[in-house]
């Protein structure tokens, strides 16, 4: 096969339910495996003698790996076919998580970690242009939805396990053994093959000139910015909520549980922002979440009973999932489908600066003597600047030609990527 081509696998006709729901459950595997770390973080930390600050690394340490892995990932897929290396990316998270509690010292956990995230980082982005291509034109929001509400969902199991006390080495056993297991799947439910459409001469040139050319600068800039500043808010959230927890006095497993109030409303928010988004674009109903998600966060630092924690749980779970995975669906559908795996590989390459500076400014922040309500403060403040680009861009994006930059779709009984 001349590597210049693009490949673009597909599920055999009448099989897109069948591919969505692999899709979906490679999601929920990830979100598993991704969000374990932060709800094991209250048991593992004191046992391995790890602070905040080494914490902050390893956090950090996961979103540095999954940048390297966007950053190729994404474009492997275009060229390769996204079914192989989704499988690939499988196979990596998924071994590397079943080595994770073998790690007894801060530096055997820091690269172990690390080569997790570039797994969970070559996975995304192939996610994301599979549903994009799966989609149609008036549900291109909602499939992205039916896709990545797994990303929560699995943030769920992870938080129900532990609020029933599981042990954490055997939650990473079972998220490893889970992520190869899926490998199979991935490859029986996209078998087929199209013509690619484009010559091979336009996959020859840097993607990265491509995404910065006269047609997609503005786009591509723009997305990047939002990406970065989206993920390092609710990167903050979701990795230092259960830290924040039992800092105040709340044991693990109210952590743990608290986490679960995040994910359950985090599936409601992808899906509620998601047929918002479907109805009358993403422009408001994203611009509203990160918005809203401020005096949330102002309340976090105020708090310090049972139930209102939980009400900030679900609420930050529902604004930051609703308010992020809505945006997946712009940075992959904006791109023609030769560069859909290379611009949502982009774009989250980018975000995971605001990933890797989002739990590392926690940890700093939370290791000094600040009130919480001036930690809460300054990601308050980012969140509006967020809120602002998103609100931005849906001027900038609605004023590209949509036939030069918008595939057609392919319909609904239609083989999808």
């Amino acid at each position: 096969m001349n590597s210049s081509q693009p490949v673009t696998q597909q599920p055999a006709r009448g099989q897109v339910w069948l591919a969505i729901a692999t899709c979906f459950l490679v999601a929920t595997i990830e979100g598993y495996d991704i969000q374990i770390l932060a709800i094991a973080a209250p048991k593992f930390a004191p046992e391995l003698g790890f602070d905040s600050s080494a914490l902050g690394w390893i956090f950090g340490a996961v979103s540095f790996g999954i940048m390297i892995g966007s950053s190729f990932g994404g474009r492997a897929g275009d060229v390769f076919g996204h079914r192989i290396v989704l499988s690939s990316a499988l196979l990596t998270f998924g071994l590397f998580t079943l080595l994770t509690p073998f790690c007894q010292s801060f530096e055997s956990f820091l690269i172990v970690r690390m080569l997790t995230g570039i797994g969970f980082g070559v996975a995304l982005p192939n996610l994301m242009s599979m549903a994009a291509n799966i989609s149609t034109d008036k549900s291109t929001f909602r499939t992205n939805a039916a896709v990545f509400w797994g990303v929560p969902l699995g943030a769920v199991v992870a938080a129900g396990l532990f609020s029933q006390g599981m042990n954490w080495q055997m939650a990473f056993f079972g998220g490893g053994t889970a992520a190869l297991a899926c490998i199979p799947l991935v490859l029986l439910s996209f078998t087929g093959k199209r013509p690619a459409r484009t010559e091979p001469e336009t996959m020859k040139e840097s993607f990265l000139r491509q995404l910065l050319s006269d047609k997609y600068r503005n786009q591509s800039l723009l997305i990047w910015v939002i990406f970065a500043l989206a993920y390092l808010v609710s990167y903050f959230a979701s990795v230092w909520l259960p830290m924040i927890v039992s800092g105040k006095g709340f044991t693990p497993e109210t952590a743990a549980s608290v986490m679960l109030a995040y994910g359950i409303f985090g599936m409601i928010g992808i899906f509620a922002v998601g047929w918002a988004c479907d109805q009358f674009g993403y422009q408001i109903p994203v611009t509203l979440c990160w918005i809203a998600i401020v005096p949330v966060l102002m309340f976090t630092a105020l708090s310090s009973d049972w139930l209102t924690l939980h009400i900030i749980g679900a609420l930050t779970g529902f604004l930051v999932n609703g308010g992020v995975f809505a945006l997946y669906s712009v940075a992959a559908a904006g791109y023609p489908v030769h560069l859909r795996g290379a611009g949502s590989g982009a774009a989250l390459a980018w975000a995971r600066f605001g990933a890797i500076l989002g739990p590392l400014t926690g940890g700093w922040l939370l290791n000094t003597n600040l009130s919480q309500i001036y930690i809460m403060g300054v990601f308050a403040i980012i969140a509006l600047t967020t809120a602002s680009f998103v609100f931005v861009s849906g001027f900038v994006l609605k004023s590209r030609p949509a036939a030069s930059t918008l595939p057609p779709k392919p319909k609904a009984h239609a083989p999808g990527h």
